[in-house]
């Protein structure tokens, strides 16, 4: 301890001597203060301020890990959690104090979504965050934040949602819309002549190439078959006749066809010939 202290020596006959010193504080570090900023957005953005003091020190430093010191008394880029930090002064005296790095959580998103059901522009994306810091904003494709989460009237195709949240936290992710389109054949067609239902057509949202058509007779005859051909081509469609005359009853189906997206679709069933 400093102070002044008296030395006594003596040799085996008994003489002796006396001398006085004085040892002075060369210092004592003191952490003083030890703060922490909390991480944002999720990330590894923490920060730590340490200061500490030190009577007749030339200089204070200070470490993380109690290796590499530094005079500069801030730490950045750290995750969140509980940290040693080190102050150390000229006279190679140590003190330490531990804080705690709040942390947050991280800002996600996930989507549901309405395909468009055959024609374009009804398609739909709702975005439904998670985590960070409400309330939340909303962009697509670059374009303005807004509230409501909810972007309708939407085509086909590839789009771009951003999230931001009140801390000022992004989030992005990418949504691929697809068609919605689901083939359909009448179930009865009417060749009566009034121009309605009076064949069994295909009803797609685009043409496609028909690689097999066949009708057959309630008994498995086959009445008629067209084979391949597109779509667009009405009039090689069956018009309800066998043998050239219109034949009321009911009739089985096999039809073939590719999408567009190179998928070959078949449907069966049955259709019904009115007269």
């Amino acid at each position: 301890a400093p102070g002044e202290y008296t030395i006594y020596a003596g040799d085996g006959e008994g003489c002796y001597r006396t001398a006085t010193a004085t040892l002075e504080n060369e210092g004592f570090v003191v952490v003083t203060d030890a703060s922490a900023t909390g991480t944002s957005c999720g990330d590894a953005n923490g920060v730590i301020t340490i200061t500490a003091t030190s009577e007749n020190a030339t200089f204070v430093e200070y470490s993380l890990n109690g290796i590499d010191y530094d005079l500069e008394n801030m730490f950045s880029g750290l995750p969140s959690g509980k940290q040693l930090v080190y102050a150390r002064d000229s006279f190679g005296c140590i003190a330490t104090a531990e804080v705690e790095v709040p942390g947050s959580t991280p800002l996600s998103a996930e989507v549901e979504i309405s395909a468009p059901i055959c024609a374009d522009g009804n398609g739909e994306i709702r975005v439904v965050p998670t985590g960070g810091v409400g309330p939340y904003q909303y962009s697509i494709n670059g374009g303005s934040f807004r509230d409501d989460a909810v972007f309708d009237r939407l085509d086909v195709g590839e789009y771009t949602i951003e999230v931001r949240d009140a801390s000022g936290c992004f989030y992005e992710m990418t949504q691929l819309l697809d068609r919605d389109c689901v083939a359909a054949l009448p179930t009865a067609i009417a060749p009566n002549g009034n121009g309605k239902n009076e064949c069994f057509q295909l009803l797609y949202w685009t043409y496609v190439d028909i690689k097999n058509y066949q009708i057959f007779h309630r008994w498995g005859e086959l009445v008629y078959d067209a084979r391949p051909f597109n779509s667009v081509e009405h009039t090689v469609y069956w018009d309800g006749k066998v043998n050239g005359q219109v034949d009321p009853g009911v009739f089985l189906y096999n039809v073939t066809f590719v999408n567009e997206k190179g998928e070959e679709i078949t449907m069966q069933g049955n259709v019904t010939v009115i007269q």
